[in-house]
C-alpha cells in the first residue's frame, strides 16, 4: 500500500469547522475531585513534579509574593500561588514566563530597576532574560569577563547551578561557578561595572580561581588547605560531575550528581573573606536524596521564615528514582521534615511519564480514568504500575477516587513505561486491553493483549508480535477500514511510521507502509510526538489532534494536508501567553460529562495529568432538558439519558430526516434506549429546548 493508497483510505470528506470559541482551555483544579487516599486533590492537574528549583518571589512587583517552581525534567517553569495556606499553580499566568528557561534558573536584578531578571543556560554559559515594565527581553549574547583585556564566554556546564546574586551587597551582581575545566574548585566572577564606572551593569571579570579555598575531592568530600587531591587519601581524584552551589547567608550548600547527600559547608567569615575548614553531609535528619541535590529556601508553612526544599535536580533518572516523592521540605526554624512530596501530595502524580487512558472498566455508564508511567523504584527494583482511578460521581458530576495503584498486579512483571489502550479486538462487546511496555535492561518494547473475560477481568497478557524501541509510543487504530487494526509509531525522534495489520486482531502480521505519517519526518524540534483520534465537529468523521514536545496541540484532517490549527490551545491569550503543554503529552480524549463535548487529560514527563476541554464546553449547574451518555456509541449502541423533568425526544439524522418522536425521558431516572439498529453516522436528538447530537460509529 503506497501513500496515494493511503491518502484514499484517510481523506476526510466533510468540511472541518472549528470556531475561536471551540479552542480548548484548562479544565480548573476545583472543578472534578480527585480523592486520594481519603483526601481531595487541592491542585490535582498540576502536571506532576519531579526535579524542582523554587523561589519564592514578587515577579511583578505588585506587593505579593509568587512561588517560581522550575522544573528541569521538561524545562518549564510555574507559577503558584498561596491560596488558603495551600500552593496551587496558576496555570494562565504560568504561561506569562519566557519559554527560553533551560536547565537552571536564578532571579537576580541586574540593573538596578527593582524588577527581578532571569538567568538561566545557554550553550556552555549564562543567558539574562530582563523583566522590563513591557515584558520579558532576552538579551543578546553570553555573559563574558574581561581576561587581560579580552572579553571572553564564561562558561557553565548545563547540568550545573551557579549561585548569581549581590552576595556581598555591593549593589551589583555577582557569580560563583564550579571550574569547567577541572570541576573542583569554585571561580569567582566580580562585577566591576560600577567600580569601573561602566554603562553595562553586566561586566564581569574573573576575581578568584580558588574561591573559599574549596576543593571536592570526591562523592561529597572535600579539602580546605590548599594541598590537591593527591590520591594518597582517594582512589579518585576528582570527581568530575555537575554541582550545584547555593547560598544561605554566608554559608554553602552544594550538591553534586551520583552522590545522595547534601553538603553544607559553613562560612566562618563572610563572602568577601571567606573562611570554610569544615563540611558535613548530615545536616538534615534524612541524607539520602537520591541522585543529584539542590537546595531552595522559600516559606513553605508560612511562619515568617524561609523554609528548606532539598530536591533531585536529575532531568531524568534512568531507573534508580520515585519522582512520585522527590522533593523534600525542612522547616527553617528547626530542621524539622515537613514533606517528601512538596507540591506533589497536592496532585496527581505517578512518578516519572504518565500515560493516561479513559474507559468505563466498571459498566457504570461514566468514564474511569487508567494512568501508567515509567515507572517508580520499588526497594532495588525499578517497576511501572497501572493506576485506575474510578468515577465515583457520574457522567453528570464526574469525580474520581484512586482505588488501586497497581491495577492488575502488572508490577510483578517489572516492566517499564506503561501505556494502556481499551479497544473491543475480537468485537465480543467486551474492550479488551492493550499494554505496551519494556524492560529496564531491554532497549526494546512489546505490546501486550489482555482479552476480558465474561466475567469482566482480564485474560494473561499475549505478546502482540509488535516490537518497537522503548523510547517510542504505538498508538492502535484501524486505519484503513478493513477490520484489523493498525498501529502508528510515534518515534522518539519525531517521526510517525505506519504498521498496516495483513494478520487478525489476535495474531497481527504487520508491514511497515509509511514512514511519515502526516508529513511529518524526523524533526529535533518535534520529538516525542503523540497522537489521538477524536470527532471535534459536525461531521462522523475524526480528526487527528497531535502533540510534541514543543508542548503544543495541532489538528489534521487528513495526513498530507498541513495542521488545520497550528495551536490548538487557548488563541485568545495570545497577547499576554501562550500555551505550552511541556515535553511528552500522551492525550487521551472523552466525554466525561455525557453532553457530547470533548475533555483532554494529557500526560507529562513529571507523572501528572493536565485536563483540557473545549472552551464551548457547557457544564449543567442545573440541568433543565437533559443529558445522554456515551457518546460516541462504540463498542454497543445503548445509550442513557438523564432530565430533571418529565419530556419525549424526536430524533433526526445528519439529513434531517424523522427516525424518532417517541423517545419517552423518566424525570431524575437515566433511562436508557437500545439504538442497535440504526447505521453508523451523526443523528440529533431534540427536546423542546435542547438539541443533542450523536454519532454512531
Amino acid at each position: 500500500m503506497d501513500k496515494r493508497t493511503l491518502l484514499l483510505l484517510f481523506a476526510f470528506t466533510c468540511a472541518f469547522h472549528l470556531s475561536k470559541a471551540q479552542q480548548f482551555e484548562y479544565v480548573a483544579a476545583d472543578e472534578i475531585n480527585f480523592t486520594v487516599d481519603g483526601e481531595v486533590l487541592s491542585d490535582p492537574f498540576s502536571g506532576g513534579f519531579n526535579a524542582v528549583q523554587v523561589r519564592e518571589i514578587d515577579i511583578d512587583v505588585d506587593g505579593a509574593t509568587e512561588w517560581i517552581i522550575f522544573d528541569r525534567s521538561n524545562n518549564k517553569a510555574y507559577i503558584g500561588e498561596r491560596i488558603e495556606g495551600e500552593i496551587l499553580i496558576n496555570k494562565g499566568r504560568s504561561e506569562s514566563l519566557p519559554p527560553e528557561i533551560t536547565n537552571w534558573l536564578i532571579f537576580a536584578d541586574y540593573d538596578g530597576d527593582g524588577r527581578p531578571d532571569i538567568f538561566t543556560d545557554t550553550s556552555f554559559g549564562v543567558k539574562v532574560i530582563r523583566n522590563g515594565t513591557s515584558g520579558w527581553e532576552v538579551l543578546d549574547g553570553n555573559l563574558r569577563s574581561l581576561s587581560n583585556g579580552n572579553s571572553v564566554n564564561i562558561v557553565v556546564s548545563g547540568s550545573d547551578f551557579p549561585a548569581i546574586g549581590d552576595f556581598d551587597e555591593d549593589g551589583d551582581v555577582d557569580l560563583l561557578v564550579f571550574d569547567f575545566v577541572s570541576g573542583d574548585r569554585i571561580v569567582l566572577y566580580k562585577n566591576v561595572s560600577a567600580d569601573n564606572n561602566l554603562d553595562d551593569p553586566l561586566t564581569f571579570e574573573k576575581a578568584d580561581l580558588f574561591w573559599g579555598g574549596v576543593e571536592e575531592c570526591n562523592c561529597n568530600d572535600f579539602i580546605f588547605d590548599g594541598s590537591g587531591c593527591d590520591g594518597s587519601r582517594f582512589e579518585k581524584i576528582q570527581h568530575a560531575a555537575a554541582k550545584s552551589i547555593v547560598f544561605n547567608g554566608n554559608d554553602l550548600f552544594i550538591g553534586i550528581e551520583g552522590c545522595p547527600q547534601m553538603a553544607f559547608l559553613p562560612n566562618a567569615k563572610d563572602f568577601n573573606s571567606p573562611d570554610f575548614s569544615s563540611f558535613q553531609t548530615d545536616f538534615f535528619s534524612k541524607t539520602d536524596f537520591g541522585e543529584y541535590t539542590i537546595n531552595s529556601f522559600a516559606d513553605y508553612d508560612g511562619d515568617g521564615v524561609d523554609d528548606f526544599i532539598v530536591s533531585n535536580n536529575t532531568r531524568t533518572d534512568g531507573f534508580f528514582l520515585d519522582y512520585s516523592q522527590s522533593i523534600n521540605v525542612f522547616s527553617g526554624a528547626d530542621k524539622t521534615l515537613l514533606t517528601e512530596s512538596f507540591m506533589q501530595q497536592n496532585s496527581i502524580d505517578v512518578g516519572e511519564q504518565s500515560y493516561p487512558a479513559l474507559f468505563d472498566w466498571d459498566d457504570d455508564g461514566d468514564l474511569d480514568l487508567f494512568i501508567g508511567n515509567k515507572g517508580q523504584l520499588d526497594g532495588e527494583t525499578y517497576r511501572a504500575t497501572l493506576h485506575y482511578y474510578e468515577n465515583t460521581g457520574n457522567f453528570r458530576r464526574p469525580n474520581f477516587t484512586l482505588r488501586d495503584r497497581d491495577f492488575l498486579s502488572l508490577s510483578e512483571r517489572e516492566w517499564i513505561r506503561i501505556s494502556p489502550t481499551f479497544i473491543d479486538v475480537n468485537e465480543d462487546g467486551r474492550t479488551d486491553l492493550f499494554i505496551g511496555a519494556g524492560k529496564s535492561n531491554q532497549l526494546i518494547a512489546d505490546m501486550f493483549l489482555l482479552l476480558r473475560n465474561e466475567d469482566g477481568t482480564f485474560a494473561e497478557p499475549i505478546d502482540w508480535s509488535f516490537r518497537y524501541s522503548r523510547n517510542d509510543l504505538p498508538h492502535i487504530r484501524d486505519l484503513n477500514n478493513d477490520g484489523r487494526l493498525d498501529v502508528i509509531l510515534g518515534r522518539n525522534f519525531g517521526r510517525l511510521n505506519v504498521f498496516i495489520n495483513n494478520g487478525t486482531n489476535t495474531a497481527p502480521d504487520f508491514e511497515e507502509q509509511s514512514e511519515n505519517f502526516l508529513g511529518i519526518d524526523s524533526d529535533g524540534e518535534r520529538i516525542n510526538p503523540t497522537l489521538a483520534f477524536i470527532n471535534l465537529d459536525d461531521d462522523p468523521q475524526e480528526e487527528i489532534i497531535k502533540s510534541d514536545a514543543r508542548g503544543v496541540l495541532e489538528v489534521y484532517q487528513d495526513i498530507t494536508s498541513d495542521p488545520i490549527v497550528e495551536n490548538f490551545l487557548n488563541q485568545e491569550a495570545d497577547e499576554t501567553g501562550r500555551f505550552d503543554l511541556g515535553f511528552n503529552n500522551p492525550l487521551a480524549f472523552g466525554d466525561l460529562y455525557g453532553t457530547g463535548e470533548i475533555f483532554g487529560m494529557i500526560g507529562d514527563i513529571r507523572g501528572g495529568i493536565k485536563a483540557i476541554r473545549l472552551q464551548s464546553a457547557d457544564i449543567p449547574e442545573v440541568l433543565t432538558e437533559f443529558i445522554a451518555f456515551p457518546n460516541p456509541l462504540v463498542d454497543n449502541r445503548t445509550i442513557t439519558f438523564y432530565t430533571e423533568r418529565s419530556q419525549t425526544l424526536t430524533m433526526h439524522d445528519a439529513s434531517g430526516r424523522l427516525i424518532s418522536t417517541n423517545l419517552r425521558l423518566i424525570p431524575n431516572e437515566d433511562t436508557t434506549f437500545d439504538l442497535s439498529g440504526l447505521r453508523p453516522g451523526v443523528y440529533f436528538l431534540r427536546g423542546p429546548n435542547n438539541t443533542f447530537r450523536l454519532i454512531l460509529q
